[in-house]
């Protein structure tokens, strides 16, 4: 196995806003990140912006490399190299995610399925046991294994699907006949995901009925979410774990929705908004604003 090293310009051309560096800045070589109190000398870690004691935590870190908070004295005594940035948890997120974390390689697994119809672009990643049924799937997106997603699913450029995602299961949209039997409505919406996308585990997306259920660029959905028909989410949009979204409701970009949230059919989730973890939204929630509470009520602007 050959292990690839990384020198200090190779981190260094990573961020792309202000830095100053302090400690022994003359040269590093990192094979890997490691979190602050059991990195080495060949490790990359960082001491986030709101951690207290961030002045103890550096003093007796050991990273050949560690990201500070630009609010801390640069003129500390370390062997390694101290990076000086505003929000230190961000920048080493993007320095690791470039040089450190791997992903499958391009192609499709031997043992996915996949429709003759479907359109795959050629530098995408099909993990094992997947099924891709008449769908779209756009360059440098990554679908883990064990994935099923139905006819009609258009997914864009660098989405990435962990294990166990359903996309396309018909929606939960019934209709009583005169004997109170029910008749499902039909679903053949499809869906539209958008470029750089994250669904976690075992998240479902349920079918449009007669249009499609979207989500939009950026958005990041946790591990077992269930989004229903018609759910319209907007850019940058986080919706944590076990959180359940009912048909046709609209949350619009930069919103956040927290562990364990139920919001109802129809409801519109404004703008830069914030859901707290295990509330049940029965109401609009305005833009900027925050809500909590069984039923969710709101609280003050999300400042």
């Amino acid at each position: 196995m050959i292990i690839k090293m990384f020198s200090l310009k190779d981190i260094l051309d990573c961020i792309k806003v202000p830095y100053q560096l302090g400690g022994n800045v003359k040269e590093a070589a990192v094979v890997g990140i490691a979190m602050t109190r059991l990195a080495e000398k060949n490790q990359i870690s960082f001491v986030d912006h709101n951690y207290k004691g961030q002045e103890e935590l550096v003093s007796t870190a050991k990273a050949g490399v560690l990201v500070c908070s630009s609010n801390l004295s640069t003129d500390f005594s370390y062997e390694g190299v101290l990076i000086f940035v505003e929000h230190p948890k961000l920048i080493f997120s993007i320095i690791a995610n470039r040089l450190f974390i791997q992903r499958p390689a391009k192609g499709i697994h031997p043992s996915a399925v996949i429709h003759p119809d479907a359109k795959i672009h050629p530098d995408a990643s099909i993990g094992p046991f997947t099924y891709v049924g008449k769908s779209i799937i756009g360059k440098d997106t990554i679908i883990y294994g064990n994935v099923q997603i139905y006819d009609g699913v258009k997914i864009g450029e660098r989405v990435l699907i962990q294990a166990g995602c359903v996309l396309g299961a018909d929606g939960y949209g019934y209709n009583r006949d005169e004997d109170g039997f029910p008749i499902q409505f039909p679903h053949i919406g499809g869906i539209v995901i958008e470029d750089d996308v994250d669904l976690g585990a075992n998240t479902c997306i349920d079918n449009g009925a007669l249009g499609p259920t979207t989500i939009g660029y950026g958005s990041k959905l946790d591990n077992l979410v269930h989004i229903g028909h018609n759910v319209q989410i907007g850019k940058c949009v986080y919706v944590a774990a076990l959180s359940s979204i009912a048909g046709s409701t609209k949350i619009e970009d930069m919103a956040s929705i927290w562990t364990g949230v139920n919001i109802a059919d129809g409801l519109r989730i404004g703008t830069n908004s914030y859901v707290g973890i295990g509330s049940v939204v029965i109401n609009e929630v305005p833009d900027g604003k925050k809500c909590f509470g069984n039923p969710a009520r709101n609280f003050a602007d999300n400042v």
